[in-house]
């Protein structure tokens, strides 16, 4: 046999067993989630907590077996348990399934109910749905002001998506400063010849972002670090250490 032939079989084999092992892999998925899904369902009988609810429309919504009306029936049953969440949900339904349930579901309602009971990650996916006009008008203006009340609150996930609203001009608010750091003395020639507010706002959103374990933020902040000139960048860290201040980490 020659050098060749033997080569190709060799690969073939690798091939073989590659394609086998994840044949295997696809199996014990398949068998895995429907269990998950079941223990689930199990665990919200027994408890009927709040974490069960949310975990079991999950799995309804966006998980193994999607079932859109099951998951909105598990969320109002969630309403007793935590108000914040379940409308967050229902919310999150409206914005990702808006083609399935636009018909009979005011969506939008839970969305407002949801950043009534000031759920933050509801302003998260409210913005999305103006930034998208799911349902809705395009409104930039109106995205831009959700995600910064979203992370002026404290959550690394809306720092982090208005950095990029920032570093994107989205907005008629993205390229200006905070009104304390608006004035003659910071405000002159070199900052606007060198760079504009929405780079010294982009980067504040991902130091923070960052400071709150943000990893991509931290990545995005050191890289505009590099190109940025020094004093847009010492304004920068300023203002990052004074929103740090007022706008630290939140759970929710």
């Amino acid at each position: 046999m020659s050098i060749k032939k033997l080569y190709s079989s060799k690969i073939l084999v690798l091939i073989v067993l590659i394609i086998s092992i994840l044949l295997i892999i696809n199996k014990y998925i398949l068998e895995k989630y429907p269990r998950l899904y079941q223990d689930t369902f199990n665990l919200m009988e027994l408890n009927r907590s709040a974490e069960s609810f949310e975990m079991a429309s999950f799995y309804l919504k966006d998980g193994y077996y999607q079932d859109i009306n099951k998951s909105i029936d598990l969320l109002y049953k969630l309403e007793k348990e935590n108000k914040g969440r379940a409308y967050s949900g229902l919310c999150q339904i409206y914005y990702k399934h808006y083609n399935d349930v636009k018909k009979n579901y005011n969506g939008m309602d839970y969305c407002y109910r949801a950043m009534s009971e000031n759920y933050l990650k509801s302003f998260i996916i409210t913005s999305y749905i103006y930034k998208d006009g799911i349902g809705v008008l395009q409104d930039a203006d109106k995205a831009f002001e959700l995600m910064e009340k979203a992370a002026k609150n404290g959550n690394a996930d809306a720092q982090y998506d208005l950095a990029e609203m920032y570093q994107e001009s989205y907005s008629s608010y993205s390229n200006r400063l905070p009104k304390k750091y608006r004035n003659a003395e910071i405000i002159n020639d070199n900052l606007f010849r060198y760079g504009q507010p929405k780079d010294i706002m982009s980067y504040v959103w991902f130091n923070i972002s960052a400071a709150d374990g943000y990893i991509y933020s931290k990545v995005q902040r050191d890289t505009m670090s590099r190109y940025m000139p020094k004093p847009n960048l010492k304004l920068a860290q300023k203002i990052s250490k004074d929103f740090y201040r007022l706008y630290a980490k939140s759970p929710n």
